[in-house]
């Protein structure tokens, strides 16, 4: 879990090291977009949220069953 820098200055929030068969990733980031308040997308084995949201993610993802850890 990090915060990577976008073109012209915005951030996301990354959440990395899901397994894409075993994780339901859009129904993960059904669940984090609107607890963050913003837009998402997942790739290959991630999931990505606009804006700077490391602690509710990781605290959403721990609650979802999924160990999460800031870093």
């Amino acid at each position: 879990m990090r915060v990577e820098k976008r073109p012209g200055g915005r951030k996301a929030t990354v959440a990395r090291g899901f397994d894409p068969v075993a994780s339901d990733l859009s129904g993960v980031l059904r669940q984090l977009k609107p607890k963050c308040g913003g837009g998402g997308t997942t790739r290959d084995d991630t999931v990505e949220v606009q804006g700077e949201h490391v602690d509710s993610v990781v605290a959403l993802l721990n609650e979802l069953g999924y160990p999460a850890r800031a870093g």
